[in-house]
């Protein structure tokens, strides 16, 4: 392979290019690489470009050295990557006449573009499933909590009553989301560049559609430039992962909020939590810690890849083929663990529905309300509701009082020069944050009856979205089974 080359790799290259290459790809891309080598040499029998003998001796070497696994190989970072090295084995067992048959009518070019895009389908199928499991466990905690109340948040202050089920079917909706979004980047990876060759495609008379159907992949990407150029299904996917990340991160962040001492809203199991080397009274909520964290290193990794493919020819190159890509496995990694710890940190959470509620009398999250109460049955109009309740509030800050009742709205109301005919313990039925959450029984609203609707809605798409998955996971078993088919018509 480097003829055209008087020396061998420099240290340097082995060291920081083929070798940390070749140690990566051969744990994450010798299956994929074994598929696509596969398709392509049924493609090329099929359509006479290599004779039947060739292909049967090619495929029976290429099953062998699949079966063996990475392990039963021996890998030389001198042979620059996966594929020189598979090819150099089949050439040592079969000699070059056939052995080196089976790189005809294709580059490496289109060949990584390929199995990276297999690759990257495979583990977007994980995080979807993933991620799935987690908005069921959100939803079903949702449910069993439709009527808890508590603070609602704006500013990081408090707002309105709500219930935790609303919070949980709100956190649920960003990450059903997601889920398109996660679909949108499998229908990007899911194209197959293969026959694209180093740019031009081929003067040989391949099948590029049949390789594609062999391999599971929807369709063909047409440019043949395109397709070696671009790695854009990557930061579709990259997109994907932080934007679920930096939901659970939110997410995270509240949870990690209501969990310390001064909220008290929730308390991770003991399961979950960690301690302190030097402080006994320790019990650390890490998983929170780390869920918010991981967010970061998938907002990292889509940087990361963009700003290779930046100012770089519209052509195949490192930068974009190589660089560009080693980030996205990591990425995966990162986003497996938040979901895998934020499921672990609401399994056995416990909820202090008491002490939610105790918030309430505190705090003045029920001004609105009582706004509100003299906006409907008081006849003022809202501005002047809004006034005289935030100079109730004032004062009551003020003096260190805690919460808003009636009678304060009322002096209020008397200092201001203004009258109504509501009484007192009709404001303060209206204004009761139980009162407060059940009037608000409009779609999407928290009342509990209007949560309980919201999380069955929502349970059913997200049973129509493990659907889609599962077609697309069974899609490609059933291509898995073509190319099974199609390598048995040759080998038996």
């Amino acid at each position: 392979m480097r003829e055209r080359l008087a020396s061998p790799p420099a240290p340097e290259i082995l060291q920081y290019l083929y070798g940390p290459r070749l140690a990566e790809q051969r744990v994450t891309l010798f299956s994929p690489m074994m598929m696509v080598n596969q398709a392509h040499v049924v493609m090329l029998a099929r359509q006479g470009i290599i004779d039947r003998a060739a292909a049967v001796k090619l495929l029976r070497e290429i099953r062998a050295l699949e079966a063996s696994g990475p392990d039963g190989m021996e890998w030389n970072a001198a042979l620059e990557d996966v594929h020189l090295n598979i090819e150099a084995q089949l050439i040592a067992r079969l000699g070059p006449e056939v052995g080196g048959r089976m790189h005809t009518a294709r580059s490496r070019n289109d060949l990584y573009a390929t199995v990276n895009r297999i690759y990257v389908r495979e583990r977007l199928l994980g995080a979807a499933e993933q991620l799935l499991a987690l908005r069921g466990q959100m939803l079903d905690l949702a449910s069993a909590h439709a009527e808890t109340i508590m603070t609602g948040y704006t500013h990081m202050q408090p707002a309105q009553p709500i219930t935790f089920g609303h919070y949980l079917s709100g956190v649920a909706a960003g990450l059903e989301r997601e889920d398109g979004r996660m679909a949108a980047a499998y229908a990007s990876a899911n194209r197959s560049p293969m026959g694209a060759c180093a740019l031009a495609g081929t003067s040989f008379p391949i099948d590029r559609a049949l390789v594609a159907d062999l391999l599971g992949f929807d369709g063909v990407l047409t440019n043949t430039l395109d397709a070696v150029a671009t790695r854009d299904y990557v930061g579709d996917a990259l997109y994907a992962l932080a934007m679920a990340g930096t939901v659970l991160s939110r997410c995270a962040t509240d949870l990690h909020h209501w969990c310390s001492f001064e909220y008290g809203f929730v308390e991770l199991s003991d399961a979950a939590a960690g301690t302190s080397s030097i402080m006994p009274q320790k019990k650390n909520p890490m998983p929170l810690e780390h869920t918010k964290a991981k967010a970061a290193h998938l907002v990292g990794a889509l940087v990361s890849a963009m700003g290779c493919w930046k100012t770089t020819p519209y052509a195949h190159g490192r930068e974009v083929s190589t660089e560009s890509v080693q980030v996205a496995g990591d990425a995966f990694t990162q986003v497996a663990a938040a979901c895998a710890l934020m499921a672990c940190s609401l399994r056995g959470l416990k909820v202090n529905g008491e002490r939610m509620r105790a918030a309430l009398d505190r705090n003045f999250a029920v001004a609105t309300d009582f706004a509100d109460a003299l906006v409907q049955e008081g006849g003022l109009p809202f501005r002047t509701a809004h006034q005289v309740v935030a100079a109730a509030v004032r004062k009551r800050a003020e003096r260190g009082d805690a919460g808003l009742n009636a009678d304060a709205v009322l002096a209020a109301m008397r200092e201001m020069g203004l009258s109504t005919k509501l009484p007192a313990e009709r404001l303060t039925l209206l204004a009761s944050p139980e009162e407060a959450v059940r009037r608000r029984a409009h779609p999407g609203g928290p009342a509990p009856e209007e949560v309980r609707r919201m999380v069955g809605q929502q349970q059913e798409v997200l049973e129509a979205h493990r659907q889609a998955w599962a077609g697309r996971r069974g899609r490609l078993d059933e291509a898995s089974e073509r190319l099974e088919q199609a390598v048995s018509g040759f080998v038996g």
